[in-house]
């Protein structure tokens, strides 16, 4: 099979721009009030039109570009912001990848297509030895989880799932189905001996022998440094020692998702706007249904792409809104196509590792632009250290761009 990055670019992208009201003219004395104001001693003028300002963001999802990165669609500058994990490793922006999944706080621009990231605060949701493979179900198990690769999941390290056998570490980033299934935008083969993890919600609470489950995984807190107290139905990210039998986990540490901690912060009615791109669970109706762990009301939002007929778990969707009493109250959703034809990722950045049209990179993705369409420029102009903004789609370990841009 093959596995790319997800990335659709989204027609007619757009957002609430906060328009500065028009200023009346001032009526001239004794006069009809058609008279404009009047400036100094003589001549006319408008009033200064007031540009549209930038609105809080908070965003989820899979990293789909780079040159800046791209987050749901939109292009945030990453020069300045902070970059770490939910398990708070620090990381530099070229550790970043394409499909990692990023929870981000900034502010978007009036034109909707760009903005400014403060924290990238990156989270996986497991890592740990394969334990099975299902090639005809495009799927594996790793610490008792299965995990669901699709035609535009990104495999780092691997050329396909083939490659995937029992023991082979990975970590995996994605969107939580139910508590034993995970839909995965990212799949790196990681080396053995770099610790296992897993994030999940705490059932089957047991306080006097310490433990909990985490799906069908069985986890002991009682060794965990500063743990926290954990309760049924908390989100929580634990690392720790795999058990021989494979089915426990002795936790060296417990700690609270910080999703909710990040979208709760300040006043209970969010003033900016929350974005929010991952697979629909817990769906008990659209009123009712979760997003990459974050409860959501689509009962009064306006289907961009797709029905309410669309919506069941498992299914692919963004969700835009306002963060209200501890609900994401949607105001836009939209059904994604997982196909290949559907996705697009965007690179921005300097040639490096220039071998031919066909064999390249940008910001580390190799890139095949034999077949491109180029804009401001030829084939003939590629060499390290052009500056190029590329589109298409990525399959295998290459992206196939569709379209190249000389800046």
């Amino acid at each position: 099979m093959v596995s790319v990055v997800m990335s659709r670019r989204r027609v007619g992208l757009g957002m609430v721009a906060i328009m500065a009201a028009p200023v009346l003219s001032a009526c001239g004395g004794g006069g009809s009030g058609s008279t404009p104001a009047t400036v100094g001693g003589g001549g006319t003028t408008d009033a200064p039109v007031v540009p549209p300002a930038a609105v809080s963001t908070l965003a989820i999802g899979p990293i789909t570009g780079f040159g800046s990165v791209i987050l749901n669609g939109i292009r945030y500058d990453d020069s300045s912001a902070r970059i770490d994990s939910e398990d708070d490793d620090s990381f530099a922006r070229s550790q970043l990848g394409l499909g990692m999944v990023a929870t981000l706080e900034g502010e978007v621009n009036s034109d909707g297509l760009s903005g400014t990231a403060r924290t990238i605060r990156l989270r996986s949701e497991l890592q740990g030895p394969v334990t099975s493979v299902n090639l005809a179900a495009s799927e594996f198990q790793v610490l008792g989880i299965r995990v669901l690769v699709d035609a535009v999941t990104v495999l780092q390290g691997l050329q396909s799932l083939a490659e995937l056998t029992a023991g082979v570490v990975v970590e995996v980033h994605g969107t939580r189905v139910d508590a034993t299934l995970v839909r995965a935008s990212r799949v790196e083969r990681r080396l053995a001996g770099q610790g296992t993890s897993v994030r999940g919600i705490v059932s089957a609470l047991d306080t006097s022998t310490r433990t909990f489950a985490l799906g069908n995984l069985v986890v002991d807190y009682s060794g965990a440094t500063s743990p926290v107290v954990p309760a049924n139905g908390m989100t929580v990210k634990v690392r720790g020692v795999l058990q021989t039998s494979g089915n426990g986990l002795v936790a060296s540490s417990v700690k609270v998702s910080d999703d909710y901690r990040t979208l709760t912060q300040g006043s209970s009615t969010g003033s900016g706007r929350v974005e929010i791109k991952g697979v629909v669970a817990a769906f008990a109706g659209l009123g009712s249904f979760q997003v990459a762990g974050v409860p959501v009301d689509g009962s009064k939002a306006m289907f961009k792409y797709g029905a309410a007929t669309g919506l069941a778990n498992g299914a692919f969707i963004e969700v835009k809104g306002a963060w209200v009493n501890g609900v994401l109250v949607a105001s836009q959703l939209e059904l994604e196509d997982r196909s290949l034809s559907d996705q697009r990722i965007e690179l921005k950045g300097a040639v490096t590792d220039f071998a031919s049209v066909s064999s390249f990179r940008v910001n580390g993705v190799l890139v095949n632009a034999a077949a491109a369409r180029f804009e401001y420029g030829s084939a003939a102009s590629i060499r390290n250290g052009v500056y190029l903004e590329v589109k298409g789609q990525y399959a295998g370990t290459v992206l196939t761009a569709t379209k190249v841009e000389l800046k």
